[in-house]
């Protein structure tokens, strides 16, 4: 028999309230369990965890992770609140913007965008970064744009959102857009940004697969030309 909407809702009560005296934690549960606890007043329930930081951090989480799983575009803007508060803790915002990422929608792209523009520090673990550029990039802002926000990773011992999308990235790279990046490939060189080296060796390894091309072969001699004087 399926779970009532109440039973539901007691469920959420009773999950956040033990996470709330620490006698849970959110790193037991899965999306997939939080998906069980959809019900229509889940909103309702979720939003003081979500804005009050007075709560500990596992049950702001929790709550955030709950509203991520079951698609509750009613805390978008909560959630917006949070991720744009600098002075809130840092996994608040990370949490906050992932959670917005999987919602979805035009309000999320604008604030994203809106973000991406004002700057995302303090975002120690460039967490914040890879979200959102994972998300605008390649629908909803031009390739320009994106090598503009690329900065070295903060951090050489941790592996997160930002850290995966700049792994990925040469692959996902049209040919069309192999020419910019490799106009970004000389620029990080010439600042030595020893964190993106493996990044750079990616995208010039893609770009030779399409040397047939003008423009790509034109950057590419303006690449590798200086390091054959040596």
């Amino acid at each position: 028999a399926s779970v009532s909407s109440d039973a539901r809702a007691q469920l959420v009560s009773a999950l956040l309230a033990r996470m709330a005296r620490y006698e849970a934690l959110d790193s037991n549960y899965q999306r997939k369990d939080y998906q069980k606890l959809a019900h229509p007043d889940l909103a309702q329930q979720l939003t003081p965890h979500i804005t009050d930081r007075r709560s500990n951090i596992v049950v702001r989480r929790a709550a955030m992770h709950i509203a991520r799983a079951c698609g509750v575009t009613e805390v978008v803007d909560n959630l917006i609140a949070v991720m744009f508060d600098r002075s809130d803790e840092v996994q608040a915002r990370e949490v906050a913007t992932d959670a917005l990422a999987s919602i979805g929608g035009d309000r999320v792209r604008d604030a994203f965008i809106g973000l991406l523009t004002a700057g995302f520090a303090p975002d120690p673990n460039d967490s914040m970064r890879g979200t959102v550029l994972s998300f605008l990039w390649p629908k909803h802002i031009d390739t320009c744009t994106l090598f503009e926000h690329l900065t070295s990773p903060q951090r050489g011992d941790y592996l997160g959102p930002y850290q995966v999308f700049l792994s990925e990235l040469p692959a996902a790279l049209p040919p069309a857009d192999l020419a910019l990046a490799l106009a970004w490939v000389e620029s990080v060189s010439e600042g030595a940004e020893y964190g993106l080296q493996g990044e750079q060796c990616d995208i010039i390894d893609v770009a030779l697969r399409f040397a047939e091309r003008d423009d790509v072969r034109a950057a590419l001699i303006r690449i590798i030309r200086p390091a054959l004087k040596h």
